[in-house]
């Protein structure tokens, strides 16, 4: 996340290699599956978007927080 924050351009797909089977695992058991697609690409997107508020925190605990209010958002 650090790589992002710099504008490292390789940086978003090394955080997706890593952690696409967690947000698809995810979406897949909580929303309708002709959204999870949609969702998921709107994950990325926010990370993108948000990068600037990650704090250093352990990145898997604050992509889960981001998860769950796309999810709620989406209800």
């Amino acid at each position: 996340m650090k790589g992002l924050q710099k504008g490292d351009p390789i940086a978003l797909l090394v955080l997706y290699e890593r952690h696409a089977n967690k947000v698809w695992s995810y979406l897949i058991q909580r929303v309708p599956r002709d959204r999870v697609d949609d969702l998921f690409q709107d994950c990325f997107i926010k990370i993108v978007e948000k990068k600037d508020v990650w704090g250093n925190q352990p990145f898997v605990l604050w992509l889960y927080v981001l998860l769950r209010n796309i999810v709620i958002d989406y209800y």
